[in-house]
């Protein structure tokens, strides 16, 4: 096991929110070896588009590209709930776009962060997890409401979550019992431009900087 540092939550040209030219997947990856990035993901908004470009800049570079989307979801009548589902390596994009299709995400939303998901989150939980992924609560503690729903989450088995303010650690929130395992808390950066790579990051003890022989490891399935 050794000391990796990940960035799970990277933007790309496919998001209608990235500030940047559409040729900007190089410098993504550019700026991730810049910040010793060795694992990002690339989590657009409602969009597996842009993965495979920046999978394509980093076949050469030290740097593993998982790939993943933002899902923007609601719970109760809080629609302010933003999921990352991260798939291993060679997942495959067309699968992804399927099961956009499958939540009711039309294509003209695709890469739009303002669209909210239709299907319950529990479903969109359950389907990432069936097709072997994984899910991550974004940005969890920014915002009230934000708050509000954790403890939804944990009922609903999420065990991954991107902290805003870690250092405020809101640990009243996470009092509900969770049945089977640990949680785990990262902070990553929810880049919309090259240059906001590793802003923020995390690090963390891994087999190896690949998706596949650490997903039960962080999963705990």
């Amino acid at each position: 096991m050794s000391l990796y540092r990940i960035d799970l939550h990277v933007h790309s040209p496919a998001s209608h929110c990235f500030s940047g030219d559409k040729s900007s997947a190089p410098l993504i990856i550019e700026r991730a070896k810049e910040m010793r990035l060795d694992m990002i993901a690339v989590t657009d908004h409602h969009s597996a588009s842009g993965i495979r470009e920046v999978q394509r800049a980093a076949k050469n570079a030290a740097v593993t590209v998982l790939p993943g989307m933002e899902l923007t979801c609601r719970i109760r009548d809080i629609a302010e709930v933003f999921l990352l589902a991260l798939f291993s390596e060679d997942f495959p994009i067309e699968s992804m776009e399927r099961q956009l299709r499958s939540w009711q995400v039309p294509p003209e939303e695709f890469g739009n962060g303002g669209f909210v998901v239709p299907v319950p989150a529990e479903q969109i939980i359950f389907d990432v997890r069936s097709s072997g992924g994984l899910i991550v609560s974004a940005r969890s503690d920014k915002t009230e409401y934000r708050r509000k729903v954790i403890p939804d989450l944990l009922r609903m088995g999420v065990k991954l979550f991107d902290l805003v303010y870690p250092r405020q650690f809101p640990q009243e929130l996470f009092q509900v019992s969770v049945k089977e395992g640990p949680l785990w808390f990262f902070a990553f950066s929810d880049s919309h431009s090259p240059a906001q790579v590793g802003s923020r990051s995390s690090e963390i003890t891994l087999s190896a900087p690949v998706f596949k022989s650490n997903i039960k490891y962080l999963a705990d399935f």
